[in-house]
């Protein structure tokens, strides 16, 4: 009988001879033959991996040792898991179920050695963060701080809240401005590594609420310049802010584009526009004297009236024609008239009348002359 694998073998009977067989009979006894398994140990190596929250295993190779040589006997493992699901610096025991296989698998046995173990490690993970940062085109400057928004969660299948290890205290800001390079940071923990990134953030500058009355007003020879108001978030007063010097104006005049300006500095926008001023003309002081025949006699010379033409600070004006009141001979001059043009464009040109007389001189008229006698010729007497 012959038997290879494991198993019962009946022995056969066969034919067989005696070398002497006149004095012996052969007689047969039936038997059987057992081939039993040969005990084997198998032996496993684990790669490492990343955490993922779970202590499953990745195994390798799985190897037989004590098969005889030349068999194709190997194993499969099943139920592979580390000791422990959590990151670990250090190496920690894999555990698998381990199983023969192979044609001949039948041949051999573990025993109750089913399990395999060796070691391998669970690295840190990279935890799944997002920073959102705020933008000039969503954000104005409001005097709030603001704080770019993020999130920290884990790789598990049911995803850790790791929110509490993020830190964006980098990112606040309450000033207009741009800032391309805000910090970031996340702790990380035992299963998760640290990092830190940088975020680009900006708050746009708002707009100030302003306002600038013109003037309109009558020259008094005084500088004059337009108002103005600016005031930002939460009221606060941004007058400081403003050039009006485009405004200012002394001399009359109409002034449709007068310009001003505002400087916002870090927070707010700068502005700009133009107002219509407006100065109108004065009216002189003028006065004209008459002159009159109480005070004035015929005396053969030219008379004018006088007159004097001041501004609105006492300022002595030239431009005070009183031309039309001159005259030489006596007569009485009810409506003479006088003009004031106004040479600086600061006074309303102006004109008026003045009752202006002369009186007639008194003479003194002598008569010589005879007395005569009667003679028959005419006599003439002298008049002076």
């Amino acid at each position: 009988v012959t038997g290879e694998n494991v198993g019962l073998y009946a022995i056969q009977q066969n034919t067989l001879a005696l070398s002497t067989s006149t004095n012996y009979s052969l007689t047969y006894v039936g038997a059987n033959l057992t081939i039993t398994q040969k005990p084997v140990t198998a032996s496993i190596t684990a790669s490492d991996k990343t955490y993922d929250g779970t202590n499953t295993a990745t195994i390798t190779t799985c190897s037989i040792s004590g098969k005889v040589v030349g068999d194709d006997v190997g194993c499969t493992v099943t139920n592979a898991h580390f000791a422990s699901s959590n990151a670990n610096a250090i190496p920690q025991t894999v555990t698998a179920t381990v199983a023969l296989s192979g044609l001949i698998a039948s041949n051999y046995t573990l025993g109750t050695n089913t399990t395999a173990t060796t070691t391998a490690t669970i690295t840190k993970a990279d935890a799944h963060i997002t920073v959102t940062p705020y933008t000039s085109g969503t954000t104005t400057y409001d005097n709030n701080p603001h704080t770019a928004s993020g999130t920290a969660i884990g790789v598990e299948s049911t995803p850790a809240d790791l929110n509490s290890l993020l830190h964006l205290g980098g990112t606040t800001h309450t000033e207009a401005g741009d800032y391309p390079t805000d910090s970031w940071s996340f702790d990380g923990n035992g299963n998760y590594n640290s990092t830190s990134g940088v975020v680009h953030d900006s708050i746009a500058k708002a707009n100030a609420n302003i306002t600038v009355t013109p003037y309109s007003v009558t020259y008094n020879g005084s500088a004059h310049t337009a108002v103005g108001s600016a005031t930002g978030v939460g009221g606060v007063d941004l007058s400081s802010g403003f050039d009006l010097s485009g405004t200012t104006r002394t001399h009359a005049g109409d002034y449709p584009t007068d310009t001003w300006s505002f400087s916002g500095g870090v927070n707010y926008n700068d502005a700009n526009g133009v107002i219509h001023d407006c100065i109108k003309k004065a009216d002189a002081t003028i006065v004209v004297t008459p002159y009159t025949s109480a005070t004035t006699t015929y005396d053969g010379r030219p008379h004018t009236a006088s007159g004097t033409a001041t501004g609105v600070n006492g300022e002595s004006l030239s431009g005070l024609d009183l031309g039309g009141t001159t005259h030489t001979n006596a007569g009485d001059y009810p409506s003479d008239p006088w003009t004031f043009t106004d040479g600086t464009g600061n006074y309303k040109n102006t004109s008026g009348t003045v009752h202006d007389s002369i009186a007639p001189k008194p003479v003194t008229v002598s008569i010589t002359g005879g007395p005569f006698t009667y003679d028959g010729n005419p006599h003439s007497a002298t008049i002076t």
